[in-house]
């Protein structure tokens, strides 16, 4: 996401696709700053990263 924004269309294509991501809601706000990132050329950043209670994570990103 940091780095290529532009494959995260192809992120069903990962091994824990399915566990992470139960339905498309849980995956589409991602695609709009990830897509916002591609074409601005500014990288993404992590603006709230890390595991909660050791297995809830709820990464959020931000393009300043």
């Amino acid at each position: 996401m940091t780095n290529e924004p532009k494959l995260l269309v192809d992120v069903d294509r990962h091994g824990d696709y399915r566990l992470a991501v139960p339905t498309p809601d849980h995956f589409l706000p991602l695609a709009y700053i990830a897509g916002v990132a591609a074409e601005s050329g500014v990288q993404a950043e992590v603006l709230v990263g890390g595991p909660q209670y050791g297995s809830l994570s709820m990464t959020s990103y931000v393009v300043r």
